[in-house]
Protein backbone atom coordinates (compact mmCIF):
# COMPACT_ATOMS: atom_id res chain seq x y z
CA UNK A 1 0.00 0.00 0.00
CA UNK A 2 1.71 3.02 -1.05
CA UNK A 3 1.01 6.25 0.96
CA UNK A 4 1.39 9.82 -0.31
CA UNK A 5 2.44 13.48 1.32
CA UNK A 6 2.53 16.89 0.19
CA UNK A 7 3.46 19.99 1.63
CA UNK A 8 4.24 23.49 -0.05
CA UNK A 9 5.25 27.00 0.44
CA UNK A 10 6.35 30.20 -1.20
CA UNK A 11 10.36 31.05 -0.98
CA UNK A 12 11.27 34.90 -1.19
CA UNK A 13 13.57 33.67 -3.83
CA UNK A 14 13.13 34.34 -7.25
CA UNK A 15 12.57 31.40 -9.74
CA UNK A 16 15.30 32.15 -11.88
CA UNK A 17 18.04 31.71 -8.57
CA UNK A 18 16.10 28.41 -7.16
CA UNK A 19 16.42 26.87 -10.66
CA UNK A 20 20.30 27.43 -10.83
CA UNK A 21 20.78 25.92 -7.37
CA UNK A 22 18.60 23.13 -7.98
CA UNK A 23 20.37 22.41 -11.15
CA UNK A 24 24.11 23.55 -10.04
CA UNK A 25 24.77 23.11 -6.76
CA UNK A 26 21.73 21.47 -5.10
CA UNK A 27 24.16 20.27 -2.27
CA UNK A 28 24.27 23.39 -1.04
CA UNK A 29 20.59 23.50 0.66
CA UNK A 30 21.31 20.60 2.84
CA UNK A 31 24.42 21.54 4.84
CA UNK A 32 23.82 21.57 8.63
CA UNK A 33 24.22 24.99 9.88
CA UNK A 34 26.17 24.02 13.38
CA UNK A 35 30.28 24.91 12.86
CA UNK A 36 31.24 21.57 14.65
CA UNK A 37 28.82 19.38 11.99
CA UNK A 38 30.84 16.43 10.89
CA UNK A 39 27.74 14.81 9.16
CA UNK A 40 27.58 14.64 5.29
CA UNK A 41 25.92 17.38 4.03
CA UNK A 42 22.83 15.44 3.18
CA UNK A 43 22.33 14.14 6.59
CA UNK A 44 19.63 15.51 8.43
CA UNK A 45 19.04 15.58 12.65
CA UNK A 46 15.22 15.41 13.07
CA UNK A 47 13.07 14.76 16.10
CA UNK A 48 9.49 13.48 15.05
CA UNK A 49 6.23 12.40 17.27
CA UNK A 50 4.95 9.06 17.55
CA UNK A 51 2.09 10.09 18.85
CA UNK A 52 3.04 11.52 22.37
CA UNK A 53 6.41 10.41 21.87
CA UNK A 54 9.46 12.38 20.57
CA UNK A 55 11.83 10.16 18.37
CA UNK A 56 14.76 11.33 17.59
CA UNK A 57 16.69 10.37 14.16
CA UNK A 58 18.86 11.23 11.32
CA UNK A 59 17.77 10.73 8.14
CA UNK A 60 20.31 10.92 4.82
CA UNK A 61 18.80 12.25 1.76
CA UNK A 62 20.27 11.26 -1.44
CA UNK A 63 20.30 14.01 -4.75
CA UNK A 64 18.88 12.40 -7.94
CA UNK A 65 17.86 13.47 -11.03
CA UNK A 66 16.81 17.28 -11.80
CA UNK A 67 14.31 18.12 -14.82
CA UNK A 68 13.72 21.63 -16.48
CA UNK A 69 10.51 22.11 -18.15
CA UNK A 70 11.01 23.44 -21.04
CA UNK A 71 8.98 26.66 -20.54
CA UNK A 72 11.92 27.40 -17.92
CA UNK A 73 8.61 28.31 -15.22
CA UNK A 74 8.82 25.05 -13.22
CA UNK A 75 11.59 22.32 -12.11
CA UNK A 76 11.92 19.39 -10.53
CA UNK A 77 14.55 17.05 -8.38
CA UNK A 78 14.54 14.21 -7.25
CA UNK A 79 15.14 13.49 -3.76
CA UNK A 80 15.32 10.08 -1.44
CA UNK A 81 15.49 10.63 2.02
CA UNK A 82 15.84 7.22 4.56
CA UNK A 83 15.98 6.94 8.08
CA UNK A 84 19.12 6.11 9.69
CA UNK A 85 17.34 4.75 12.64
CA UNK A 86 13.78 4.08 13.08
CA UNK A 87 12.92 2.26 9.73
CA UNK A 88 9.54 1.32 11.13
CA UNK A 89 8.73 5.23 11.58
CA UNK A 90 10.04 7.06 9.20
CA UNK A 91 10.61 4.47 6.00
CA UNK A 92 12.46 5.22 3.20
CA UNK A 93 10.20 8.30 0.81
CA UNK A 94 10.93 9.19 -2.67
CA UNK A 95 10.54 12.83 -2.81
CA UNK A 96 9.76 15.12 -5.83
CA UNK A 97 10.64 18.77 -4.89
CA UNK A 98 8.81 20.82 -7.90
CA UNK A 99 9.87 24.26 -7.78
CA UNK A 100 7.86 27.65 -10.07
CA UNK A 101 7.76 30.48 -10.63
CA UNK A 102 5.40 32.29 -8.20
CA UNK A 103 5.91 35.86 -9.80
CA UNK A 104 7.02 38.87 -7.44
CA UNK A 105 10.10 37.64 -7.32
CA UNK A 106 8.98 34.41 -5.12
CA UNK A 107 8.89 30.63 -6.16
CA UNK A 108 6.62 28.30 -5.08
CA UNK A 109 8.16 25.09 -3.97
CA UNK A 110 5.96 21.91 -3.49
CA UNK A 111 7.10 18.47 -2.23
CA UNK A 112 5.02 15.16 -3.49
CA UNK A 113 6.50 12.50 -1.74
CA UNK A 114 5.23 8.92 -1.46
CA UNK A 115 6.62 5.58 0.69
CA UNK A 116 5.12 1.87 0.86
CA UNK A 117 4.94 1.01 4.70
CA UNK A 118 7.66 -1.60 5.89
CA UNK A 119 6.55 -5.03 7.49
CA UNK A 120 3.37 -5.45 5.45
CA UNK A 121 -0.07 -5.69 7.41
CA UNK A 122 1.76 -4.64 10.61
CA UNK A 123 3.76 -1.74 9.25
CA UNK A 124 0.22 -0.69 7.51
CA UNK A 125 -1.29 -0.46 11.18
CA UNK A 126 1.80 1.70 12.80
CA UNK A 127 1.76 3.87 9.72
CA UNK A 128 -2.17 4.37 10.14
CA UNK A 129 -1.49 5.15 14.28
CA UNK A 130 1.63 7.20 14.34
CA UNK A 131 3.53 6.44 11.02
CA UNK A 132 2.15 8.92 8.25
CA UNK A 133 2.13 12.12 10.49
CA UNK A 134 5.51 11.16 11.16
CA UNK A 135 6.68 10.90 7.45
CA UNK A 136 4.40 14.01 7.50
CA UNK A 137 6.55 15.61 9.69
CA UNK A 138 10.01 14.91 8.52
CA UNK A 139 8.68 16.47 5.17
CA UNK A 140 7.08 19.72 6.76
CA UNK A 141 10.60 19.86 8.27
CA UNK A 142 12.71 19.40 5.18
CA UNK A 143 10.50 21.93 3.42
CA UNK A 144 10.92 24.48 5.88
CA UNK A 145 14.64 23.88 6.07
CA UNK A 146 14.71 24.06 1.93
CA UNK A 147 13.13 27.53 2.05
CA UNK A 148 15.32 28.73 4.68
CA UNK A 149 18.86 27.66 2.86
CA UNK A 150 17.27 29.14 -0.44
CA UNK A 151 16.27 32.64 1.55
CA UNK A 152 19.75 32.45 3.12
CA UNK A 153 21.87 31.69 -0.26
CA UNK A 154 19.73 34.76 -1.75
CA UNK A 155 20.36 37.14 0.46
CA UNK A 156 23.79 37.52 2.21
CA UNK A 157 24.86 39.10 5.01
CA UNK A 158 25.11 42.60 4.09
CA UNK A 159 21.16 42.31 2.81
CA UNK A 160 22.01 42.62 -1.17
CA UNK A 161 20.24 40.48 -3.50
CA UNK A 162 22.91 38.29 -5.29
CA UNK A 163 22.38 38.01 -9.18
CA UNK A 164 21.64 35.06 -10.87
CA UNK A 165 24.53 35.14 -12.92
CA UNK A 166 26.46 34.60 -9.67
CA UNK A 167 24.61 32.04 -8.28
CA UNK A 168 25.08 30.05 -11.22
CA UNK A 169 29.10 31.11 -11.65
CA UNK A 170 30.02 30.46 -8.31
CA UNK A 171 28.47 27.19 -7.63
CA UNK A 172 30.83 25.29 -5.63
CA UNK A 173 31.88 21.31 -6.72
CA UNK A 174 31.22 19.26 -3.52
CA UNK A 175 32.66 15.82 -3.00
CA UNK A 176 29.67 13.87 -2.32
CA UNK A 177 27.60 15.53 -4.99
CA UNK A 178 26.63 11.94 -6.14
CA UNK A 179 23.31 12.11 -7.46
CA UNK A 180 20.70 8.99 -8.20
CA UNK A 181 20.44 7.40 -12.18
CA UNK A 182 17.23 8.85 -13.51
CA UNK A 183 13.71 6.67 -12.60
CA UNK A 184 13.16 4.20 -15.34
Amino acid sequence: MERHVYTSTLASVPFADVDAILRDAPVRLFRQRAADNTDPPQTREIQLHAGPIAIHDRFTIELGEFEAHPDGHFSRLHLRCHSDRHHVVLPDVEVALDASDAGDDRTELEIAAHYTPPLGALGALEDAVVGHRAVEEAMTHLMADLRTALEAVHAPADGTAVPTSTIESTAPVVDGDQRLPAAS
